[in-house]
């Protein structure tokens, strides 16, 4: 869904009737992932799931998330941030996105099996292609240089459409 904010800026997001599609909700609230570590979201993963990620206002010099990744938390796909960057990392596509100073990272997340979908703050907006072991269905978190705070995830398997 495109509109435009009061200030005039564009703003995307998800359609809002792929929430119908949503089943097996598991959120995780107040996670503190320590600096240069990798943190595996237990009882959450999938190849056809829709996450919703909260970070407070990051400050790590690099932190992000791993999607279909293996039970480590490592060789997933991969999206990410850092301070003081004017770009989204979405594995291989790095679309414009800047946080402004002390602003949150809200991330929605869509994954249908190779097909993975990112919104950001409702500002930005990608889609990219990963070739993954059905094996690898976790999804990490991890920071380079600093803490990472987040706020909340929420996880929901998705039904087909048919």
């Amino acid at each position: 869904e495109l509109s435009l904010s009061e200030d005039g800026t564009l703003l995307i997001k998800p359609l809002r009737e792929l929430e119908k599609l949503r089943s097996d909700e598991k959120t995780v609230a107040d996670l503190l992932v320590k600096s240069d570590t990798t943190h595996v979201l237990k009882g959450i993963s999938g190849d056809t799931m829709e996450l919703e990620i909260v970070l407070n206002a990051p400050t790590a010099k690099e932190f992000g998330i791993w999607v279909l990744c293996d039970k480590d938390g490592n060789k997933g796909f991969t999206i990410a941030s850092a301070k003081g960057e004017k770009t989204l990392t979405v594995d291989y596509i790095n679309p414009p996105f800047e946080l402004q100073e002390g602003e949150d990272l809200t991330l929605r997340i869509f994954i249908d099996k190779n097909l993975i979908e990112v919104f950001a703050n409702d500002r930005q907006a990608a889609v990219g292609w990963h070739v993954y072991n059905p094996e690898d269905l976790d999804v990490s978190l991890f920071t380079k240089g600093g803490d990472l705070k987040v706020k909340s995830v929420s996880a929901w398997q998705m039904k087909p459409i048919y």
